[in-house]
């Protein structure tokens, strides 16, 4: 990826130009024909399956994606589990979905105040204030081989930085977060470690596709709830079965997040041995009319990550990657007491790109875009472009399904 650098709030970020944002579908393909190489056993179809989650850890960032927290990194993994039965429904969103805030599934209980409703609040850390950058730095935390990095600048409406958030005089906040590291996998170790085998027996949930918990036995409930038999992943984003019954044991959520036997390369019955994916995201966003009678509040954003997996698996060596991005622009939400409102102006544009490749094979790329328009009425226009053919989608606010024409 080739990278600019440009400065917002005093902080150094790292931009992406992505191929993705202005047309990564051209890039799909099945690999190259002239190429030596055998056709890939991975079908594109089935390759689809990797763009129903994003990058691990990257529910640590602020995007319009779903997903799994560095913390999560251990029971959730990378996204190649699956099996030859996963899939990416074409009626729902990529990425595990749109965020609540971004469709009107965010209510401001309690008042306006800053720290409630959409895309309120700041830093989950009180942190280090530093007067001459204007902004305040969270100590750095490792989850499972991820490190995670945290800043902010706040602001009160006449553009002064203070040094901690305040929920009534606080107007706008940036938050700017890098998820970077390496989550490794060996079959035989981490197996005996999530209980054993790959029999979906037990297990604790991981996120379902609105990022609550996981299911317990084969539904979408808590996690927390006891269950005879072990869950599959659940929904787009999935989760892991919830516990086993009386004298079991937790058995690993699933390698990867989709549906499908887990310990499994997408699209193939290939068992994993061993599997290493090196992370690195990061994600910047504006929030600003957060101060005390704001009448809306005005969402400006980025996001962007990397993900590379190479491994071992029953069928040969392996290698795995995939981009994402998104960003937001002129998303305004208005206030509304006691209840969630929906943007009525803005743009999100959403890119994906996932490849695989097993050694001796040809190279199989997927990608998708996807832009969602509001323009003030109860439906949001969406846009697809998956494998260099687009469609004209609605999606209703707040609730309601992904219709595609």
């Amino acid at each position: 990826m080739t990278h600019h650098r440009t400065t917002h709030h005093g902080t150094t970020h790292h931009f992406t130009r992505l191929a993705l944002l202005v047309g990564a579908t051209a890039l799909a393909g099945c690999g190259d024909p002239t190429s030596s190489s055998s056709a890939s056993t991975v079908s594109r179809a089935a390759l689809l399956a990797s763009l129903a989650s994003v990058p691990v850890g990257y529910g640590d960032l602020t995007s319009s994606y779903v997903g799994t927290p560095a913390a999560g990194a251990g029971d959730d993994g990378v996204w190649v589990g699956g099996g030859r039965d996963a899939r990416f429904g074409g009626g729902a969103l990529m990425g595990g979905g749109l965020q609540d805030a971004f469709v009107g599934g965010v209510g401001f209980e309690g008042g306006h105040h800053g720290h409630r409703g959409p895309f309120g609040g700041g830093l989950p850390c009180a942190g280090t204030f530093d007067a001459a950058t204007g902004r305040v730095t969270c100590a750095t935390e490792t989850r499972n081989g991820l490190t995670i990095a945290r800043t902010a600048a706040y602001a009160d409406a006449a553009g002064q930085a203070q040094s901690a958030f305040d929920s009534l005089t606080t107007n706008s906040v940036n938050l700017h977060t890098e998820v970077t590291g390496t989550v490794s996998f060996t079959r035989g170790a981490d197996s005996s470690v999530y209980g054993g085998p790959w029999d979906g027996e037990g297990g604790h949930g991981g996120p379902d596709d609105h990022g609550h918990g996981g299911p317990d036995s084969t539904s979408g409930t808590s996690a927390h709830h006891a269950g005879g038999q072990g869950g599959v992943p659940d929904s787009a984003n999935g989760g892991g079965g919830g516990p086993d019954g009386p004298g079991g044991h937790h058995g690993h959520g699933g390698w990867g997040v989709g549906r499908g036997d887990v310990g499994r390369l997408l699209g193939d019955t290939s068992t994993i041995l061993t599997a290493s994916t090196t992370v690195n995201s990061v994600s910047d966003r504006t929030v600003s009319g957060l101060a005390e009678g704001s009448t809306q509040r005005t969402v400006e954003g980025m996001s962007e990550g990397e993900e590379s997996t190479t491994g071992t698996s029953s069928s040969g060596e392996f290698t795995a990657t995939r981009a994402v991005a998104d960003t937001t622009r002129g998303l305004v939400i208005p206030l509304q007491n006691d209840a969630a409102t929906y943007p009525t102006a803005g743009t999100v544009i959403r890119v994906m790109q996932a490849s695989l490749t097993y050694a001796g094979q040809q190279t199989v790329t997927v990608s998708r875009r996807e832009v969602v328009t509001y323009d003030g009425s109860a439906t949001a226009q969406v846009t697809i472009t998956e494998n260099g053919e687009t469609r004209s989608c609605t999606r209703p606010l707040p609730r309601g399904e992904l219709s595609c024409q």
